[in-house]
């Protein structure tokens, strides 16, 4: 697995991970619990989960041309060069948190995939 661990800090309502977890495994790598538990929490993949991705490696930080005009990939999803989500696109290296987020200090997402602050904000690759 590349990345950190899943494990910076947690609120009320939101959990947070490092940088480099967000854009290498979170919804990448497989959750290896055993036990039930609710999917749209767990930082990792479950099987037939929706907002599954892929590694960034295969993919570029650019939205599959097909998809924005709301055609089918003729590639498919496995080997598309383009990302086939916002998820993908936004969670890729070349582009997660690139942008400032409309919502600054003050947002309440639990995931965001842009800056909170001026710091924060990373040079598009």
């Amino acid at each position: 697995m590349t990345g950190g661990s899943p494990t910076a800090s947690q609120g009320a309502d939101t959990v947070s991970f490092d940088d480099e977890f967000m854009q290498y495994c979170y919804k990448v790598e497989p959750c290896m619990l055993a036990h039930p538990h609710g999917w749209k929490m767990c930082p990792f993949v479950h099987p037939g989960e929706p907002v599954k991705r892929r590694h960034p490696s295969t993919h570029r930080g650019d939205m599959c041309p097909a998809l924005k005009k709301g055609l089918p990939c003729e590639a498919g999803d496995d080997a598309c060069p383009y990302a086939h989500s916002s998820f993908e696109l936004w969670l890729h290296p070349k582009r997660f948190k690139t942008k400032m987020c409309r919502s600054g200090a003050a947002c309440s997402r639990g995931i965001c995939f842009f800056a909170h602050s001026e710091e924060e904000v990373k040079q598009r690759r």
